[in-house]
Formats: structure tokens, C-alpha cells, sequence
């Protein structure tokens, strides 16, 4: 019997990943009521930056001369990683504008070493390209499991990023270091490219345009759209239509469902995190319309923020707690203190934001209801993904089937089903700027979708058409799998 389980748990043990096996060691200890290891720690590293945007909460604190004096050095972020007490599935470095600082490989080294680190996430403006490429080929090299995303903020259209931002050419540069993270990538497929945009004011009139262009042009390996939050630099950026936001979440989330966009992080757990991403914001959403909590939040137990001059908050929404400079940078002490317990009790006793990476990614885990839900996504983006890579273009001489009532003319990549008011007629443009049978896939997809849910559309697809056949029996098996995936 004893055999029995120790060959149970084994196989249990080697059939989950790195992030089942922390959340349920969590689960345990969150059923007695006691403390334990974050499974996200954001840590702000710097105050340093380059912009002055007009949605930034931080204003106030950037570039202050005393701040900037007190900010960490080197081996006390170490020091930090060192007396975590456990393992870290999440670390977020911000700012500021983390790149000023010249250490980041050593920091993320010291919680890939001591914190059996799985994530990490480098928010950034994408200006300082002599400093981004260089440090996080580095990372990459130095710290070889290590899931990479550089969290690119990229707030619309060139002309409305560039008016938010402050600083002209910005647009051009952040594009830029995109497309070169891209071309690392290819050495290096543990590195994610995001776009985090944040909706508000100035670009809510274009966010859809932009959508589209991260979906068929720029196409991150994920895209993120944060809802602004007080304090902002301009109040006038808080001003926005709440419905724009609320159906640009339900376009990412049915696109995320089929595939039509990449739309998840690397690693084992990437599909995971990626639909805490998506689930989430249809939770904003709800949370704003209603101003009720929607969730249990787990700000301070789940999550922690570290400040660049060391203090510590369970949220960027309340007041720091303490200091590490206090506790001789000791994180457990402080984690497990009087204050940090109080403000635990705060926090799960209803209170509510819609503050995505500081409450609802550590605490959606921990709703049992939302991460059934989130689960659900997750096996949905895996099966839509897992369908498109299987439909690679055939080789030459394989006859693709057809749908009863479709034709293909020859010559043209143009569908012809016969007149039918749920069957769409699809013409593809293709033009000679790059893009491959991926970024047509998920196009027809889009189109496809479109018109079953009873739409007009007529899909653009930029791509290099090298072998027509190959895109048109690509259409074909697309269309009848969406077709077969509506029936159930």
C-alpha cells in the first residue's frame, strides 16, 4: 500500500508543473490561515525615467535627487531574493524605467538561483535599445529556463502614443525594439514579446485601430491592455467610456479562444498566466460597472510591491507598510510583521480596485470559482492553438476536401460558397510585406468567426504569396473546423 503511494505521488509529482505544485503548496496553507512566500513580487527598481506620460501614477516620485539616493543597490535586491522563504513563480520589474539601471541580469540571476524563479516580466518604454538588447540577451544566456517577457509599453497609434508619451519618436523606436526582440526570439524562444497599453483618454477612439494592428501587423507573442487608475499626471486621462473597454475585453477574450491571435507566454504554465491575463479583464470590467468586489483579493498574501528605496506595500493603491532598510532587508520579517498582517485582513475583507498585476493576477488563483473559469480558458486556447498548428500548408499534390456548397477558382485565393446567409464570402488581399501562413490563419479565422456571428467582413491579409494552394487549402481546413467547433 505504502509502495502504491509513493509511485501515486511520483507520477503526480512529475505529471504537474513548476506553478500547480506552488499554487497547491499555497492552497494548503491558505486553508489554516497562515502567511506564506508570494507567488508574484513586483518590485519597482527604479524611479529613473525617460518620460513624463500623461497617465502615470508616479509622477511625483520620478526623478527626485533624495529618492534617488536611497534607491536599492545590487546585493540588497539579492539580499531580498535570499530571504524570500520560498520559490517565485512571477517576479515583475518596473519603474521607472527599469533599463536605466545596469544590473538587471544580476537581479534576475539572484531569483532565477535562490527562488527557483519561472517568470519574469521586464516592464518597459522600449527607448534605451543599446541598454534592452544587450541585458536581456543576457538574462536569457545566464539564466537559460528562465521564461523572458519584456513588457513593452506601447499606447496606440503613433500619433496618439506619441501625445501621451510626451516624446516624439517614440512610437518609432518602441516598434523598432519590438521587431528586434522578435529577431532574438528566433535564438531564443524562452523570450515573450508583450505590448501593455493603457486605455484611456487619448486613445479610446483608436484602440480598436490599434488592436488591429498588434493582431495582423506588429503581432506580439502577447498583448495587454491595463485599465488607467488614479493618480494620473493628467486627470483628463480618467475620463473614458467604460464600454469601449468592456467590449475590447470580450474581442480579446474570443479571440484568445480561437486562436486567432497568439495571445499566451512560454513555458509550461504560459497558456495559464495567459488566461489570468484574459479572464481578468472581464472582471475590470464588471468590477467598474458594478463597484462591487468581484473576487476575494489576496494583495499582501498572494502579491507584494517593493519600492525602489525599499519600502513595502500589499498594493501600489495603499500606503507602503514599512521598510526593508529596517529589517536589515530581511523580506520574511517584514512579510510576517503585525502591519503586513493587518493590512492581509483589509484586503480579503472586501476590498476592491481594478488594479490588474497587484490584485487580480495574484488573487484569481486563489478564488476557487474564477480559477475554475480561468482553467477552462485555458484548456480552450490550448485546444484552438493546438488546431491551427496542425494545419500547416500540405505538400504539393495532397487534395484538400471541400465543404459541399464551396469552390475554389483557380488562379485567385478567393472563396465562393454558394448563397447562403451563414456562409461567408471571403476575399483575401495579399500584399508583399511579410507575415507568413500564421498571421493568414489567424485573419481567415477572424473573418470566418465574423460572419457565423452574422457579420460582413472582408479580410486583409498581409502576407508574401509564394504558393497560392497552400493559403487556399489552409481557408478550407480552416473553414470546416470552424464550422465543426460551432456545432459543439
Amino acid at each position: 500500500m505504502i509502495a502504491i503511494f509513493w509511485v501515486a505521488r511520483i507520477k503526480l509529482r512529475h505529471w504537474m508543473d513548476f506553478t500547480t505544485k506552488e499554487l497547491l503548496k499555497r492552497y494548503a496553507k491558505l486553508a489554516i490561515g497562515q502567511p506564506f512566500t508570494p507567488v508574484l513580487l513586483n518590485i519597482l527598481v527604479t524611479s529613473v525615467c525617460d518620460m513624463r506620460c500623461t497617465h502615470c501614477f508616479f509622477t511625483d516620485e520620478l526623478d527626485d535627487r533624495p529618492r534617488k539616493k536611497l534607491q536599492m543597490k545590487t546585493h540588497e535586491i539579492e539580499r531580498i531574493s535570499e530571504t524570500l522563504g520560498g520559490n517565485l513563480g512571477v517576479l515583475i520589474l518596473a519603474g521607472g524605467e527599469p533599463f536605466t539601471r545596469k544590473d538587471l541580469p544580476e537581479i534576475a540571476n539572484a531569483f532565477y538561483r535562490n527562488n527557483k524563479l519561472e517568470s519574469i516580466y521586464i516592464m518597459s518604454n522600449g527607448q534605451i535599445q543599446k541598454r534592452i538588447i544587450p541585458d536581456v540577451t543576457r538574462i536569457l544566456q545566464e539564466s537559460p529556463n528562465l521564461n523572458v517577457t519584456v513588457a513593452l509599453g506601447i499606447d496606440g497609434p503613433k500619433a496618439e502614443h506619441e501625445k501621451i508619451r510626451q516624446k516624439p519618436g517614440s512610437w518609432d523606436i518602441a516598434v523598432d525594439t519590438a521587431r528586434q526582440l522578435q529577431t532574438i526570439k528566433k535564438e531564443y524562444p524562452q523570450l515573450d514579446i508583450q505590448t501593455c497599453t493603457c486605455f484611456m483618454n487619448s486613445n479610446q477612439d483608436t484602440i480598436f485601430e490599434w488592436y488591429d494592428f498588434l493582431k495582423y501587423d506588429l503581432k506580439p507573442d502577447k498583448v495587454n491592455f491595463n485599465y488607467i487608475r488614479p493618480p494620473s499626471a493628467d486627470p483628463k486621462e480618467l475620463e473614458i467610456d467604460h464600454t469601449r473597454y468592456a467590449k475590447l475585453a470580450q474581442m480579446i477574450d474570443d479571440d484568445s479562444r480561437h486562436a486567432v491571435i497568439k495571445n499566451n507566454y512560454g513555458g509550461k504554465a504560459g497558456f495559464f498566466k495567459a488566461a489570468i491575463d484574459i479572464y481578468m479583464h472581464g472582471l475590470i470590467a464588471k468590477t467598474q460597472e458594478t463597484q462591487t468586489a468581484q473576487m476575494t483579493c489576496y494583495a499582501g498574501t498572494a502579491g507584494g510591491v517593493i519600492y525602489d528605496e525599499g519600502t513595502v506595500s500589499s498594493c501600489e493603491n495603499l500606503a507602503p507598510i514599512a521598510n526593508l532598510r529596517d529589517f536589515d532587508w530581511n523580506f520574511q520579517k517584514l512579510w510576517l510583521s503585525p502591519a503586513m498582517k493587518e493590512r492581509r485582513q483589509k484586503a480579503a475583507s472586501g476590498c476592491f480596485c481594478t488594479h490588474e498585476s497587484n490584485s487580480y493576477y495574484p488573487s484569481l488563483p486563489f478564488n476557487p470559482g474564477h480559477l475554475i473559469q480561468t482553467k477552462k480558458l485555458e484548456r480552450e486556447m490550448k485546444k484552438a492553438r493546438k488546431a491551427i498548428d496542425r494545419l500547416d500548408p500540405q505538400p504539393d499534390g495532397v487534395r484538400v476536401g471541400l465543404p459541399h456548397n464551396v469552390t475554389i477558382q483557380p488562379q485567385t485565393d478567393e472563396l465562393f460558397p454558394e448563397s447562403s446567409p451563414r456562409n461567408p464570402k471571403i476575399l483575401i488581399i495579399s500584399s508583399d510585406t511579410g507575415g507568413g501562413h500564421r498571421s493568414a490563419a489567424a485573419a481567415i479565422v477572424d473573418g470566418l468567426q465574423r460572419f457565423l456571428d452574422g457579420e460582413s467582413y472582408a479580410v486583409r491579409v498581409v502576407r508574401a504569396v509564394e504558393e497560392s494552394h497552400h493559403l487556399s487549402a489552409k481557408l478550407v481546413r480552416l473553414y470546416n473546423w470552424i464550422l465543426r467547433n460551432r456545432q459543439h
